[in-house]
């Protein structure tokens, strides 16, 4: 079964779904209710499906993990109690007790055992990047809150990699399909909040756990409404229909901040908007002759003509004017905060000059036509800064029209385009997280390159990259993460473009955590005393 067609049948039982947690008729009113409007629905209530925002947003509120990272994305202890490295290749886990499913049942070493196995199925291996971390991990049950972790090769970010994968039950969820997931039946989780009723397009609603083992939520239901465009999110907080929005527009920062109920919470940025340019195919669908015409190659491929496109960029200009300062020029993926950030790589300056000079050196001194694709809505900002572009590669002579999707359907047609605008969040803090993901040589089988749309590839990089992910000794590891970012940028093996902030609106009277990760959890929201 599909992504596609398990989320139509989830459509057409959700409306019905109520799992038995529904307040009886007149109760309603003494409810505490927290009403979110995200800009991107949860894809699956099946916590192993994708890990995008939108999905960690609801589930993380169903399900937990061993460890879960804390505002600033350092790993803290969770489901687990402590960690125990035995050798290079060996681990030991000890589980906290006195956990349980919200069906009743104990929460034990058995449980994660399963999921180690749920991770390595076939339907997850190829949707899923949440589970690709537990691809080169096996776990056994020493007892009922002890495990033995033992990885293929040495793996010194096992702690972080423990944060991709929430729990799901091992009762509830053998024989357990995704569409079992989006259809409420095996949604059984140890974490503050409950199903309701998810209705794809409409709603969500989480009802408080009160057999939570941890601290309370003062909310009794949670109600996450996905509202795609950045001007309606912020109608709907001003409107008072919502509490708490996610991705305010950068154009309404100032009103927001202006009005006398409303606050605005940022954090730093942690996500690189950048270019995806196909240097794979010897002839590129999307790129043509200057007059129009099909080309029996790819000028894509070339060092010269993706280096005059990152010069052609004025991003200083796009920060400023299209982002009114809120985000930072970018010349790498990694984020400033980053473990394995390279302070010596720098944006390309804008030089439209050198840029026209590379083109002809690379025999394209009439330039040629290219269609820039990408989604509608899902980055700030995201088709002006398209149009911007497109206009500065025009102006070197890359005559350019820009193309969109909706964000549903865009990212599974991403890779089929020639060059593409696409945002990338590092899950894990460090730089191995988008190196091994946005750069290396695609391998599913090693969990390599799953999201290099343009499909770089570069035996130098890799090699440094894989010293880099088995080296313990941390000093060590960055300098070969640095490494590895330099030789990908001397490549352009993407065109970074910049960091872009989070932005949260809310209710003056709440506060909530300005999140590295850019999630927004509502059981994390509290009133203002």
């Amino acid at each position: 079964m599909t992504p596609f067609t398990t989320l139509a049948a989830a459509v057409t039982m959700a409306a019905t779904l109520s799992l038995g947690l529904a307040l009886p008729a007149g109760a309603q009113t003494d409810e505490k209710v927290l009403r979110i409007g995200v800009a991107v629905e949860t894809s699956s209530l099946d916590p192993h499906f994708f890990n995008t925002s939108g999905n960690y947003n609801v589930n993380n509120h169903i399900f937990e993990f061993l460890f879960m990272f804390d505002n600033n994305m350092r790993p803290q202890p969770h489901l687990a109690e402590s960690i125990e490295r035995i050798d290079d290749l060996t681990w030991e886990i000890k589980l906290r007790q006195g956990i349980f499913w919200s069906d009743g049942t104990p929460f034990t070493a058995d449980d994660v055992v399963f999921n180690g196995e749920r991770g390595k199925s076939g339907e997850l291996q190829s949707a899923s990047p949440t589970t690709r971390q537990l691809l080169d991990k096996t776990f056994e049950a020493i007892d009922d809150h002890t495990l033995r972790l033992t990885t293929d090769k040495p793996a010194p970010l096992t702690v972080i990699e423990l944060t991709y994968t929430p729990m799901v039950s091992r009762l509830h969820g053998t024989g357990a399909a995704t569409a079992d997931y989006n259809s409420g039946a095996a949604v059984i989780g140890t974490g503050p909040y409950t199903l309701v009723e998810w209705v794809p397009g409409d709603r969500l609603v989480l009802q408080r756990n009160e057999a939570f083992r941890g601290e309370a939520s003062e909310w009794d239901r949670i109600i996450y409404t996905p509202i795609t465009s950045g001007p309606t999110r912020v109608a709907a907080l001003l409107n008072g229909d919502v509490d708490v929005i996610n991705d305010v527009p950068v154009s309404d920062v100032a009103r927001l901040e202006a009005h006398p109920d409303i606050a605005v919470t940022s954090a730093p940025p942690n996500r690189v908007i950048y270019l995806g340019v196909d240097q794979h195919r010897d002839v590129s669908p999307f790129v043509k002759a200057a007059d129009g015409s099909d080309l029996d190659h790819n000028p894509l491929k070339k060092i010269e003509v993706r280096r005059a496109m990152s010069l052609a960029i004025n991003r200083q200009a796009i920060v400023d004017r299209l982002m009114e300062g809120k985000a930072e020029p970018a010349g790498q993926p990694q984020v400033p905060l980053s473990f394995g950030y390279n302070p010596s790589v720098l944006p390309d300056p804008y030089d439209p000059e050198r840029a026209r000079a590379l083109l002809t050196e690379a025999g394209y001194p009439d330039g040629f036509r290219l269609t820039l694709n990408g989604p509608s809505g899902r980055y700030v900002n995201d088709v002006s800064v398209m149009e911007a572009i497109a206009q500065m590669f025009t102006q070197i002579g890359i005559v350019t029209q820009v193309a969109t999707d909706p964000p549903a359907t865009y990212f599974g047609k991403a890779a089929d385009y020639s060059v593409i605008l696409v945002g990338y969040g590092s899950d894990t803090g460090e730089a191995s997280s988008g190196l091994t993901s946005l750069l290396a040589t695609r391998d599913r089988e090693r969990n390599r390159g799953h999201v290099n749309r343009g499909q770089y590839s570069s035996a130098e990089f890799d090699a440094v990259v894989e010293q880099a992910v088995i080296m313990f000794d941390e000093a060590e590891r960055e300098k070969l993460l640095q490494e590895a970012t330099a030789i990908a940028m001397s490549d352009l093996g993407l065109i970074p473009l910049y960091w872009q902030k989070s932005i949260w609106g809310h209710r003056k009277d709440l506060t909530l955590p300005s999140r590295l990760d850019e999630r927004t959890y509502g059981y994390m929201v509290r009133s203002v005393e």
